[in-house]
């Protein structure tokens, strides 16, 4: 099957390019992008949930917010 662009376009990005996060959010914030992935279906939703998933930001919790929330 082919892609719609704007997944084609998040595929092929760079992901040790210092601008990956840039252009993830330009792509994934786009009209296209957010048009197609309501009828995205088998396969291809399962391949941009597990694409999304891996290239998920990590937040590091300062330690003294970590402290708040679990306790010391």
């Amino acid at each position: 099957m082919t892609l719609p662009n704007p997944l084609q376009q998040l595929y092929d990005l760079e992901k040790s390019s210092p601008q990956f996060y840039n252009q993830l959010r330009d792509i994934i914030s786009g009209k296209e992008y957010r048009e197609c992935v309501p009828h995205l279906r088998d396969d291809d939703l399962v391949r941009l949930v597990e694409y999304l998933d891996g290239v998920s930001l990590q937040i590091a919790l300062p330690h003294s917010l970590f402290t708040v929330i679990v306790g010391s």
